[in-house]
């Protein structure tokens, strides 16, 4: 049988299958943000490199955001008690603040070409904020991710899936 809509999203009753999807929506947005820095010189701004900032312009300013207070709030202290985590769960909330100051940085740039101007110097800020994403996810799917599965058992998922979409003004039946 064919399928003819792909997988299913995660939803928040799997609340690590959500966290895992928006991971690779981040880096979809990285790769986007790639092509659009390689196409501009030839491309310039035009209505679809407008779009394009556009939409990672919203996804870095708002869900990355409840991404990075989902884990912080919901994930991290639930592995907390796993004592070989401590440290990376630490470090991986600190490069949360790093990124978004990189976002930071980053986010005239895109607003410039929203507005069909062109960027200004973005070169450092995207590369740096490419890298140091890609180096973020890869980290939590190595280590975070794999740890909650082993660890959280379904009551804790339950909560912290309410938790995440209570963040997005979203309800979750019991």
């Amino acid at each position: 049988m064919m399928a003819l809509f792909g997988e299913p999203a995660p939803d928040f009753s799997d609340p690590i299958g959500l966290l895992a999807a928006c991971h690779q929506r981040i880096l979809d947005h990285c790769d986007l943000l790639e092509r659009m820095r390689e196409q501009l010189p030839q491309q310039g701004v035009d209505a679809d490199m407008q779009q394009a900032a556009r939409r990672v312009a919203r996804y870095f300013s708002q869900a990355a955001a409840q991404h990075h207070a989902d884990e912080e709030q919901d994930l991290f202290p639930l592995l907390h008690d796993v004592t070989d985590l401590a440290g990376t769960l630490a470090a991986l909330a600190e490069e949360h603040g790093e990124l978004d100051g990189c976002w930071q940085a980053l986010a005239p740039s895109l607003s410039a070409l929203e507005q069909g101007r062109p960027p200004g110097d973005w070169e450092g800020p995207l590369k740096r904020f490419v890298t140091l994403y890609r180096d973020h996810v890869e980290r939590e799917n190595q280590t975070v991710l794999p740890a909650a599965r082993a660890h959280l058992d379904a009551g804790q998922l339950a909560r912290m899936g309410r938790a995440m979409a209570q963040r997005r003004g979203l309800r979750v039946s019991e």
